[in-house]
């Protein structure tokens, strides 16, 4: 993939590459280029709707091409469809080891949902908190414009997590943990995730109501009372299972792999 010059436009340093589409352009450790489009896939040839002026002659160009050109000296790789990105990307405690959830691992990285916590490392059994969460999720619904007033007292406006924090708030998907207090660096819980999954569900139009009784566990009595309807939905529409045949464990920390088994699950049975 690459860039055609308008005749009169000479291509000098600095070079910057912006999507109509929002789409996102990435250099990995071998300063290889490729653009990913906003719904998650990678286009093999994309529109250039802007070239800056910075180091060059003549101005911008637009246009789309299959030929090659470099990016402040590194090449563009072109990637071949279908638009999911190749599991390039390895890790030495996802593949390596062959972990269970490898497969929901590689799914939520070609997806862009979750990223590595390292170069190297995915951190399956890590924690996660419930801005990640969020985040993901906002993630999801291609980074919407939001009104970046909230009432949580907690959220640092300049944190990364805000605008899904907002963006969830607005839109009923979280309630926070009191009235004022949304507590994003707190390590989420099973049963949370089912909440906030369940009222995601219904954001988008899905049916979340079951009347079947799902929580046959021996710890269901273990639910918070306002996770009770959630967790039902979750194990009844299979998102969640027990953590063994006769304990759900809804109070556990959730896990990096998890949750990567959770989105993956949501996604591809709601697309």
């Amino acid at each position: 993939m690459g860039i055609v010059a308008d005749d009169g436009i000479t291509f000098g340093k600095g070079i910057e590459i912006t999507s109509p589409a929002g789409g996102k352009i990435g250099k990995n450790s071998d300063d290889e280029y490729t653009v990913v489009k906003r719904n998650g896939e990678v286009a093999d040839e994309i529109e250039i709707s802007k070239v800056s002026t910075s180091g060059n002659k003549g101005g911008g160009s637009s246009g789309s091409s299959s030929n090659s050109y470099t990016v402040g000296g590194a090449p563009i790789k072109p990637i071949p469809r279908p638009g999911i990105l190749p599991t390039a990307k390895t890790f030495d405690d996802v593949h390596s080891i062959n972990h269970w959830a490898k497969a929901n691992v590689d799914y939520v990285l070609e997806k862009g949902l979750m990223k590595g916590v390292s170069e190297n490392m995915f951190d399956p059994e890590g924690n996660v908190t419930r801005a990640m969460l969020v985040t993901v999720l906002y993630r999801n619904e291609g980074e919407p414009a939001v009104n970046r007033s909230i009432s949580f007292g907690d959220i640092d406006m300049g944190a990364y997590y805000a605008n899904a924090v907002s963006w969830a708030k607005q839109n009923g998907i979280v309630v926070g943990i009191t009235e004022n207090e949304f507590a994003p660096d707190e390590s989420i819980t099973r049963e949370q995730i089912a909440a906030i999954m369940y009222r995601y569900a219904i954001y988008k139009g899905m049916e979340a109501v079951t009347l079947e009784e799902n929580l046959h566990f021996e710890d269901s009595d273990k639910i918070s009372e306002y996770a009770v309807s959630a967790m039902n939905w979750a194990v009844g529409s299979g998102l969640m299972k027990g953590k063994s045949e006769s304990a759900l464990k809804p109070q556990d920390l959730a896990t990096r792999a998890e949750c990567a088994v959770i989105l993956h699950r949501f996604v591809e049975t709601n697309k």
